[in-house]
Parts: C-alpha cells; structure tokens; sequence
C-alpha cells in the first residue's frame, strides 16, 4: 500500500502463525532474544493453553531492540462466522508475498487484507483515522468491477454490515463515495446507523483512556458491540470474554494451576477497585510492571 515499508506507521509487528505451532513458535523467538510479556510471561502452559481458546495473540519484546511482536494465531479474539470461514489454511493458501530485504515474507492476500482491515477497525470503533483512510487506500487502486464484485460476494457475509459502515464513514468523514458500487445490496439503514455509533468514540478517543467503569464509556462500546455482533452466540462470546482475567490481574497474583478459577473472581473485583481509584485521582493501585522474562 505504501510502496515504501518505512512510510508505514506502526508500534508493533504482527504475524500469523497455526495455533498448534505456537510452542514452537515461542523457542523459536526466545533464541532470537524475544521474552514474553504479560500474560505469557507468569502464566504456567496449562493456564496459557485455556486462555488461548479466548485470547487471539502473545506479545514478545526484544531483549535489545525493543521490537515488539505479536504473535497470532486467529485475525481476532472474537471467533465470529468470519473467522470461522477464513480459517488459517485457507488465508495461507490465498496469501501474497513481499520482499523485505530480499528476503519473501507471505502476508495476507489482498481480499483478505482489505476485509481483515474493515473488520479489525470496526471491532475497535474506527479509534484510528488512518485505518480507515488505509481503507480507501486499497479500493482506490482497484477497478470498479472488482470492488463491485467484492461487495456483491459480500453483501449478505459475516462482514457485509461491517463493510456498510466503512463505506458510510468515508463518505460521512472524508466525502470519499464507495456507495455506488454497493448497489442494491447496500443496508443504508443498518450501515448509517453503525457508523452513527462510532462517531462518539471518534469524539472522545483522546480521554478513552482515562474512562472508568462508572463513566459509561464502557457500556457504550458493550451496547455498539451488541448491535455490530448480529447473532446471540457471538454477544456470548464477547461478554465471555470481558469476564476473562487481564494481564494487570496475572501480574498482581500468581496462581497455581488448582485454584486458576479465583481469577475470574479477582478479575471484576480489581476492574472495579481500579475505575475507583482512577476517578478519585489515585495511583492505579494493580500498576505492576511488563518487564520481560
């Protein structure tokens, strides 16, 4: 997309890895210098295994670069009808290839991509401008019978609503008109509203950070993800994983494999303790610390 991988803003390198090679995949990186952060650096590999059935990815930092890599084995923690459609065999049979530094790395196809993308910012509310403008990106360099034949393949997908939205916020946010080439296969409706609901968190990602549990923000990215997700079993999921302990909980307390369940206690005990202590201008009293092993 950029022609030049040094235009391209990032914080971290993400790759794509079958969930079953994970293990190898960890050896492989820790003799390269890379030491799990978070979760993957305190947790034993029976609590890690149960985790990655809800988790998506584990994060490894170079002992001297400071690169940081992400290692994923699905596009996204929610494992919706999308993912359940691409899974990785068949994003591996349609992958592309690129030379950085003379040296071929496969990444995703281009039809994958652009979805992936679509999915992936509205799974965050858009919070980057940028992704949606990378968006506009690729269709631009693509003829209109071949975006008009990726909507028509995808008007009534697992991502056709998503696909609506985006084309919604170019328009409403950039005045850039994808529309047309949707046809009669456009949910205005659906997709306006959407896109309407991201426009808050547009509005306010500069403070999103220092929202609380008490200050709403939360219950308005539960209420846009319930409208976003449209079938009851992936609302399930997602609330499920809300419920799951974060890394700052796996960092404060170390359990043992037998009493692995106290953290699904200790998890909105410290949610909540942590929003209290934030509006009342506290240190976050479960800060610890990300530091390598």
């Amino acid at each position: 997309m950029f022609n030049d991988t040094s235009l391209r803003l990032s914080s971290d390198l993400d790759i794509l890895v079958p969930a079953d090679d994970l293990d190898s995949v960890e050896v492989i990186l820790k003799n390269m210098g890379y030491r799990g952060v978070g979760r993957n650096r305190l947790l034993t590999k029976r609590q890690q295994k149960l985790l990655q059935t809800v988790h998506h990815h584990r994060t490894f930092i170079h002992s001297e670069t400071g690169v940081n890599l992400e290692v994923h084995w699905r596009l996204s923690r929610l494992k919706n009808r999308f993912l359940r459609e691409h899974p990785f065999g068949r994003l591996w049979l349609r992958a592309d290839r690129i030379l950085l530094n003379d040296v071929s790395v496969p990444i995703l196809g281009p039809i994958d991509n652009f979805l992936y993308l679509c999915l992936h910012g509205a799974y965050h509310q858009w919070s980057r401008l940028s992704w949606l403008y990378d968006v506009h990106e690729i269709l631009k360099r693509w003829p209109d019978v071949k975006i008009k034949r990726l909507f028509c393949q995808h008007r009534s997908s697992a991502v056709g609503d998503i696909l609506g939205q985006t084309l919604v916020l170019l328009k409403l946010l950039f005045d850039i008109d994808y529309t047309i080439q949707w046809q009669d296969g456009f949910n205005g409706d659906r997709a306006a509203r959407l896109a309407g609901m991201v426009i808050p968190f547009l509005e306010t990602c500069g403070t999103a950070r220092e929202a609380t549990l008490f200050s709403g923000h939360m219950y308005r990215i539960i209420v846009y993800m319930f409208v976003l997700l449209k079938t009851n079993a992936d609302r399930i999921q997602y609330i499920n994983g809300l419920l799951m302990p974060t890394d700052l909980e796996i960092q404060t307390l170390s359990i043992p494999d037998a009493l692995f369940p106290l953290y699904f206690l200790f998890h909105p005990v410290c949610t909540v303790y942590r929003s209290m202590a934030k509006m009342m201008g506290l240190k976050d009293p479960f800060a610890s610390s990300t530091e390598s092993f």
